[in-house]
């Protein structure tokens, strides 16, 4: 089995010890572990993912993409095409930094190609200048505010730990303002 891992180089953590020379080491695999991201076959799902956070959200854009090409048509199996959207934010400093934009990219060509209106990416390269601006409480306010809060089934975050805790942050403003009420099982930090 093959594995990719990222080397975080971080001694207190477990990526930078699959790269040490002992090539005799042999670990043991658990899993899967965690939750899966209970999602909703109708309404609005947004992700905003950094990095190698967007791997969390491959299982699902992989499963749109086989749905829209028509290969899941089981309805228990999959999401309502009419009814579900993902709206996806991905973020790396360039291109050349990204895992797993083709796919992505892919179904994002084929969804606008076919006129399908279940999928949406916003790229963000940071250091190559495209969509640049930061992912600050603005921002957030903004994109979760684009729809009506009753629309949004769940909002999932996964990136670097200062992200997770703007984003973390952001979800509590928007829960105790103006009446709004983003409820803690609508958003996920992953």
């Amino acid at each position: 089995m093959a594995f990719t891992i990222k080397n975080y180089r971080h001694r207190g953590g477990l990526s930078y010890r699959f790269y040490e020379p002992n090539q005799g080491d042999a670990y043991e695999v658990k899993g899967p572990l965690g939750k899966d991201l209970n999602l909703s076959s109708t309404g609005v799902h947004l992700a905003f993912a950094a990095g190698t956070g967007l791997l969390c959200f491959m299982d699902m854009v992989a499963h749109l993409a086989l749905a829209n090409l028509g290969v899941i048509g089981d309805p228990e199996e999959t999401v309502n095409l009419e009814q579900f959207k993902l709206k996806l934010f991905v973020s790396f400093g360039t291109r050349e930094e990204s895992i797993g934009l083709a796919l992505v990219e892919a179904l994002h060509h084929y969804c606008n190609m076919n006129g399908r209106k279940n999928f949406e990416l916003h790229l963000r390269l940071s250091k190559e200048g495209v969509n640049s601006k930061r992912w600050d409480q603005t921002f957030i306010d903004e994109q979760v505010n684009h729809f009506n809060l009753s629309e949004i089934k769940k909002v999932m975050v996964c990136g670097p730990p200062v992200m997770n805790e703007t984003f973390d942050r952001a979800f509590q403003d928007i829960s105790s303002k103006d009446g709004l009420k983003l409820d803690s099982s609508q958003y996920e930090i992953l």
